[in-house]
């Protein structure tokens, strides 16, 4: 059996300006709805700097947001084990 070379993974920046394009976003209006400098999000979108956790989950609530409670479970504000002092 004659295997298939394996193509590299899409960069992260290439990732995140693809799903930009997608949604017909601009870096600029990108940036305003995640909440980070633009220019941060420009150089992240070309590979010149990593994104931390703060900036990555709200980049991802723009980005890919819940389709609603048939799209499956969601991650709620606070995280996994967070008390929210309700009952439930």
């Amino acid at each position: 059996m004659e295997s298939r070379p394996r193509t590299p993974p899409e960069p992260f920046g290439a990732r995140i300006r693809r799903l930009r394009k997608r949604l017909g976003l601009s870096p600029a209006e990108l940036a305003r709805r995640a909440q980070i400098a633009p220019a941060d999000l420009l150089r992240l979108e070309r590979g010149d700097q990593r994104v931390g956790f703060d900036s990555l989950t709200r980049l991802l609530a723009v980005l890919m947001p819940p389709e609603g409670p048939a799209s499956g479970p969601t991650v709620k504000a606070g995280g996994p084990g967070a008390t929210s002092g309700g009952t439930g």
